[in-house]
């Protein structure tokens, strides 16, 4: 399903792609993959057919709490209106400001819509650095536009 756009893949000019293709089959078969899609922390969603099994989630959740998760992650893989991840310059730098500022709206330090100000402000003048044409181009071209 390729969720989030993870690929696994051998370089070309690998040393050893036999054993790094070992490696890639090893980490991504059913039985490891489940482990790591149900474990928190390691970053890995459901991305096999198989991992959409209430009986896997159960494991870690009430049966409540699985179906609800397996929904919506069902659900975000069949929206209409999804939004691809920023794929331009300074990719990090946004997502940096965003994570401070909800953080410390999380924290109680500013309101959500102050938090959300800061951001917008924020990010304005990161595009502006960067170049809001050049921006607006880069986005375009992410897109396919």
């Amino acid at each position: 399903m390729a969720f989030g756009g993870w690929q696994a893949a051998v370089p070309e000019l690998s040393e050893d792609k036999e054993a790094a293709w070992h490696y890639v089959e090893h980490t991504t078969n059913i039985e490891n993959s489940s482990i790591q899609a149900i474990t928190g922390g390691s970053g890995v969603n459901p991305y096999r057919y198989s991992h959409f099994s209430k009986d896997l989630w159960e494991k870690k959740m009430s049966p409540r709490e699985a179906n609800e998760y397996l929904t919506a992650q069902r659900d975000s893989l069949g929206a209409t209106n999804v939004a691809l991840d920023m794929r331009l310059p300074g990719y990090f730098s946004y997502t940096e400001i965003l994570e401070i500022e909800l953080t410390r709206a999380l924290a109680g330090e500013i309101s959500p819509q102050e938090a959300l100000d800061s951001v917008a402000s924020q990010w304005n003048e990161l595009t502006d650095e960067f170049g809001r044409d050049s921006q607006k181009a880069a986005y375009r071209a992410s897109m396919g536009l």
